[in-house]
């Protein structure tokens, strides 16, 4: 069952339900926007592995590069175990995948001196994956 709260007050269900027990309410966030995961997959992993590969001056894989960036730039405070994890890009929501962007964008640019570019939503939506 699902129970809209508003400010404190219960919304939905209007009736009252037989339903007892102890609950922990969270607040629902939005998972990554289909243009952040086109902009991962389809512009920054690929062009953070070119970079890489420049730099390095061996070949690094797109696969190598997401596992690069989403260990140092994937790391995140998680309050309800009180630690920093590694959230896979797959369960970031929209303000994760906001900052790992930013994060990743830095990180490229500080190792490797390349400058990618920035997400566009509407440009990243038709990217076909």
């Amino acid at each position: 069952m699902i129970v809209t709260i508003e400010k404190g007050r219960i919304l939905q269900p209007f009736k009252q339900t037989q339903i007892s027990g102890r609950f922990e309410l969270t607040k629902v966030t939005k998972k990554r926007s289909s243009g952040q995961n086109k902009y991962f997959h389809g512009y920054l992993f690929p062009k953070a592995a070119k970079a890489f590969t420049k730099h390095l001056r061996k070949p690094i894989s797109m696969e190598l590069a997401k596992e690069v960036l989403k260990s140092t730039c994937g790391v995140f405070f998680v309050p309800a175990v009180n630690e920093w994890v590694v959230i896979p890009t797959s369960k970031q929501n929209t303000k994760q995948a906001t900052i790992f962007i930013e994060k990743s964008l830095k990180y490229v640019a500080e190792k490797t001196g390349e400058y990618l570019e920035e997400p566009n939503e509407e440009q990243w939506r038709q990217i076909k994956e």
